[in-house]
This record gives structure tokens, C-alpha cells and sequence, in this order.
């Protein structure tokens, strides 16, 4: 008895955890948007796909993304693509 209201307790203080944290990340409203010096890591003035991945992206997949930004689909990001790309508005409440 005492295992299970133990492994009760737990499950609810963890849920209690992860809604908190969520409710904390919904606060602070949209992400600051990236510098593309910050995501040009190699510094070549291009963002290849292995350097947009590697970015902490906040849903969604990496490749669909990176070809949307790319427009003239060279297969790297320019600074103008990127200063270009208007990310979509968050879905409303």
C-alpha cells in the first residue's frame, strides 16, 4: 500500500512539474527570432542544413523548414532568404 501511494505521489508532484513548466514557457510569449550570424556557425555568409538542425527549432521538421526558407532551393540558406522568411503566427487561443 505504501509503494503505491508512493509511486501516486510521485506521478502527481511530476505532473504538477511538467504542467508548471509549461505554463512558464507559455508566458514568455514567441521565441526571439535568430541572428543569422548565430546560425552560420562555419561564418561562410550561407546556412547549410546541418547548421539549421542543429538549432533548437520549436516544432515542426527540420528539412520541411529549411526548403520553405530556401527559395531558390540551392540547398543553402542566404542572408536575404532568411532576413525574408516570415515565420507563421502562433496558432491563436
Amino acid at each position: 500500500m505504501k509503494k503505491t501511494t508512493s509511486v501516486i505521489l510521485s506521478s502527481i508532484l511530476l505532473l504538477g512539474v511538467s504542467v508548471q513548466a509549461y505554463a512558464n514557457q507559455e508566458s514568455r510569449g514567441p521565441r526571439e527570432r535568430p541572428v543569422f550570424s548565430d546560425v552560420d556557425t562555419d561564418g561562410n555568409g550561407e546556412i547549410s542544413l546541418a547548421e539549421f538542425s542543429s538549432q533548437d527549432l520549436p516544432g515542426g521538421d527540420a528539412d520541411q523548414i529549411f526548403n520553405s526558407i530556401d527559395t531558390d532551393q540551392d540547398g543553402v540558406i542566404s542572408e536575404q532568404e532568411f532576413s525574408d522568411h516570415k515565420p507563421p503566427a502562433p496558432p491563436q487561443r
